[in-house]
């Protein structure tokens, strides 16, 4: 399992699903809906493996690109794109140890181009579209999002 996560990061490829892996080959798909008026919906839907993932996907990886990285602590955040319209890309590897931490893939987050990391380890992830992503390191599964205030629509 590990011997794929380190190939598919050399190869700067990954598997093209709404996901986040764990440097344990867990995978976790994800839900995610936007709606009218900054409305959205980010959840959990399903457990599996990037193993299985593989199995019965080895065509469906997206090829992707590094815009910007930020290091903190022993962590290093990298954010990107994905080779399809709209794919966005943020992972976390452990600096001392060499490995991944978790790998986040989204179909529809718009590419990101820049990443900070405030003092409580929250990455914040600015997309193309300005909308902001914040995940924790050491939760990515809570997922929030911060629109742009001159974007926002009038109630």
């Amino acid at each position: 399992m590990k011997q794929n996560i380190h190939s598919l990061i050399a190869n700067y490829e990954w598997a093209g699903i709404d996901s986040i892996t764990f440097n344990d080959g867990r995978m976790v798909l994800l839900d995610i809906e936007f709606f009218a008026k900054e409305n959205y919906y980010i959840g959990p839907i399903a457990d599996s493996t990037i193993d299985s993932y593989l199995k019965y996907n080895s065509d469906d990886l997206s090829s992707f690109d590094v815009f910007s990285k930020v290091k903190y602590g022993d962590y290093e955040v990298f954010v990107g794109d994905g080779s399809s319209e709209g794919n966005g890309v943020i992972y976390v590897t452990n600096v001392e140890v060499d490995s991944l931490v978790w790998f986040a893939f989204f179909e529809n987050s718009e590419p990101f181009k820049e990443v900070s990391v405030d003092e409580n380890g929250v990455i914040h992830a600015l997309s193309a579209v300005n909308i902001t992503w914040k995940l924790s390191l050491d939760n990515p599964l809570s997922i929030e999002l911060i629109f742009p205030e001159i974007a926002r629509m009038p109630e």
